[in-house]
């Protein structure tokens, strides 16, 4: 097959199943462009719209930064260029197109993951154990959705030996169009539990929607403690790689202890230590692991570079200023995610003075289910005793459970606080949904922190 920046603008056309203007290309086109804030001259740019965007209003922009061809949805617009220019009638749909042929030209390892927690940590664990001995790609931060996917496989290069893509869904459906763009050979599920809700419904339907990422792979990455994943493995042809705790799977851990950081016992043999905060952890651990070994490494390479690796940005980050203790935890929280960091806040030891603080955005896109979900976490909160739990956002309100909880408005009063009141020894952990944008309180108390 041969690489479509190899194509003449028709043949580009035809690929994406488009209408071209019948311009030529003026040079061999170099990549594929969706923000003309990185645009570099040689791009083609896809005017892709999203619920907050709309490319098409930005094509002049692309043409004069360079780009030497453009892919757009506007008719007016279109009819007006004077360099190749392609209409199709959903751009995001022409970029699946291409990503999916794209993928078909080369042969890495393509290592899908999905799940309702730990995604982005298990992508970037398995990148790190992987990437000094082999050359690859992954997913740059959470590109996981109907546009990240497609740029994240045409980053795949000729001589990739991997592809590791993150795949979310906050609807049905959307697994299954992106393993169709992917065709993972190993598929990855972190986990399932009762995150979208608001599109889902149910867990049930939730899990039904991840396992549709199996379809067509070789191997399946699991987690056996997973209930929902074991009701359905009667229906999975691919060869299964459960990875848990009770011991007879091929990739095990025991004596998992997180005081601070995570460590465990790997298949009865093998010490493992990391620098990741939360016993929860050691299921996306033990999947980088199978799939690391499934690739071809063995323990003395794998170990020593779990000892290494630092977790994504606002999953679990911590910092130390003047005995006081940050953890921004806040890209994003569902009930499972948000309990496993409140009870990861309780396992950790504070000094005689200090106390363990819970800054708490409200967890979103839980439909019916969000007032008891924020109860069950109120709940969970009072059985780790922790000291204080500070609230944001309206539905974070059904939390409260006693004096310790307080709720605030806004950041602003928020962070007034948080300055007075936090003293040394305290831990304080942030942990809330992506709508929260808790980081707009965290990173100025970290600078206050430091400049105090």
């Amino acid at each position: 097959m041969r690489d479509w920046t190899e194509f003449s603008s028709d043949e580009f056309a035809r690929l994406i199943q488009g209408i071209d203007n019948l311009l030529s290309w003026s040079a061999r086109p170099q990549k594929i462009c969706t923000d003309t804030r990185v645009l570099k001259q040689g791009d083609i740019f896809f005017a892709v719209r999203g619920e907050n965007f709309n490319g098409n209003q930005f094509v002049f922009e692309a043409i004069s930064k360079g780009a030497v061809g453009v892919v757009l949805e506007d008719w007016d617009i279109f009819q007006k260029l004077q360099l190749p220019a392609i209409y199709v009638q959903d751009s995001v749909r022409a970029l699946g197109l291409l990503a999916a042929y794209h993928r078909q030209c080369y042969s890495p390892t393509v290592i899908g993951i999905t799940g309702s927690n730990g995604k982005t940590t298990t992508k970037d664990l398995v990148y790190h154990l992987l990437s000094p001995e082999k050359k690859g790609v992954k997913s740059e931060k959470s590109f996981n959705n109907f546009l990240g996917v497609p740029l994240t496989l045409l980053s795949i290069k000729p001589d990739d030996q991997f592809a590791i893509v993150e795949m979310g869904t906050n609807h049905s459906g959307e697994i299954s169009y992106l393993r169709s763009l992917v065709q993972p050979d190993f598929a990855v599920i972190t986990s399932i539990g009762p995150a979208h809700l608001e599109g889902f419904e149910t867990v049930q339907k939730v899990a039904d929607e991840k396992c549709s990422i199996v379809s067509g792979a070789k191997h399946f990455f699991f987690s056996s403690e997973d209930p929902y994943i074991q009701e359905r493995l009667s229906t999975i042809s691919a060869k299964l790689e459960p990875v848990g705790k009770r011991g007879d799977e091929q990739t095990s851990a025991s004596q998992i202890s997180s005081k601070p950081y995570l460590s465990f016992r790997l298949n009865q043999q093998w010490d493992v230590q990391t620098t990741l905060l939360g016993e929860h952890n050691w299921v996306n651990v033990l999947l980088a692991i199978a799939i690391a070994k499934k690739m071809g490494l063995n323990e003395n390479t794998i170990l020593p570079a779990l000892a290494s690796f630092k977790g994504p940005k606002m999953r679990m980050e911590s910092y130390q200023i003047s005995e006081i203790t940050l953890i921004n935890d806040a890209y994003n929280a569902n009930p499972v995610s948000m309990q496993a960091a409140i009870r990861m806040l309780g396992n950790l030891s504070v000094s005689k003075q200090g106390r363990k603080i819970l800054v708490a955005g409200e967890m979103g896109e839980l439909g019916n289910a969000s007032i008891q979900s924020h109860q069950q976490a109120g709940q969970c909160c009072v059985e780790e005793k922790l000291d204080q739990i500070l609230t944001f956002g309206e539905h974070a309100k059904a939390m409260h459970r006693s004096s310790q909880f307080q709720h605030f408005l806004n950041q602003e009063d928020l962070l007034h606080f948080l300055k007075k009141e936090i003293k040394t020894g305290d831990i304080i952990l942030f942990k809330g949904s992506r709508r929260n944008q808790l980081e707009k309180t965290f990173e100025p108390l970290l600078a206050h922190l430091k400049a105090s």
